[in-house]
């Protein structure tokens, strides 16, 4: 009788193992991991708990989202998929927040190989500047955008913040209707600094890589500029 509980206790030992090896997001420093059980209140964990211009990545899989992925407690942090487009992230609302920027972001903010969908909300990816983001990348994602809705959306009425860097290696789809890819609505209501009117080129201008794709009966808005916003 002894052997025979010895033995179950032992079965139940070995079959509980994998449920605990499942931890959700898990690091220090510079290096986090997140698995795809995690919470967006897990992945911001995450990011919050790390060092400036730390890498978390993403195990491939779905994320059902019901809240934000909060950027805003580094100073430069990279968020990526360990593979391209392996992760889908879902959310009826915004998916990657930064707000609000207090001060200047000098290190590098990159958002890297997602699929990014679900309903209309502010922006799958919105960065409230009211102060400069100095090095942003945004690549290789794929927006699944609903009618209405905005992918990118840069800046805050009433802000001057503006941000550089470069938005490459995109996908821009949606299958019910118009959308816009990119808003930016900073500026402050001023005028265009001198040197700043050059749309969609220039050294510091990230559009000729996209792939904006919908269907016939829908039409995409590259950009919207408000109050003044600069384009860089």
């Amino acid at each position: 009788m002894m052997k025979l509980l010895a033995v179950i206790a032992l079965a139940l030992s070995l079959w509980a193992y994998p449920l605990a090896a499942k931890a959700d997001c898990s690091g220090s420093g510079l290096a986090f991991t997140c698995d795809n059980t995690s919470t967006a209140a897990q992945i911001s964990s995450a990011i919050s708990s790390a060092s400036d211009t730390a890498v978390v990545t993403l195990e491939a899989g779905t994320y059902t989202l019901t809240g934000l992925i909060d950027l805003t407690p580094r100073n430069g942090i990279t968020v990526i998929c360990e593979t391209v487009q392996a992760c889908t992230l879902s959310r009826a609302n915004d998916i990657f927040y930064l707000n609000p920027i207090n001060t200047t972001i000098t290190a590098l903010t990159r958002i890297s190989g997602f699929i990014l969908t679900g309903a209309v909300g502010t922006a799958k990816i919105w960065l409230f500047g009211q102060n400069n983001i100095e090095k942003l990348r945004i690549d290789h994602n794929k927006f699944d955008m609903a009618a209405g809705s905005i992918a990118i959306l840069i800046g805050g009425a009433g802000a001057d913040g503006v941000a550089y860097g470069v938005i490459d290696h995109n996908l821009f789809i949606s299958t019910t209707g118009n959308f816009a890819a990119l808003s930016n609505i900073g500026g402050n209501g001023v005028a265009w600094p001198t040197g700043l009117l050059g749309l969609m080129r220039g050294r510091r201008r990230y559009w000729p890589e996209e792939q904006p794709s919908t269907p016939s009966t829908a039409a995409i808005l590259c950009t919207a500029r408000f109050r003044g916003a600069p384009l860089y």
